[in-house]
């Protein structure tokens, strides 16, 4: 049992990283495309900018569990994400 759990520990360490780091490129990405400071705006105070980009974030994110879930290895992973 302590095997088992020490590969889903390991699968999960190199896994996450690789996710956290697509995430992050999608948001820079999507900062630059924008044609809206959307940063500026949300540290104004702006609600809807707060929830566009959120939104745009979690849209990404539930393709990236889509595709974890599917992917049969992390270069798999990265040419579909």
């Amino acid at each position: 049992i302590l095997a088992a759990e020490a590969t889903k520990l390991g699968n999960f360490l190199t896994w996450f990283p690789i996710l956290a780091a697509l995430l992050a490129a999608f948001g820079a990405v999507y900062l630059q495309l924008t044609p809206w400071r959307e940063l500026r705006l949300i540290r104004a105070g702006n609600a809807a900018a707060a929830i566009s980009f959120g939104g745009a974030l979690l849209g990404y994110a539930l393709v990236l569990a889509s595709v974890t879930a599917h992917a049969v290895s992390r270069g798999d992973l990265v040419v579909w994400s």
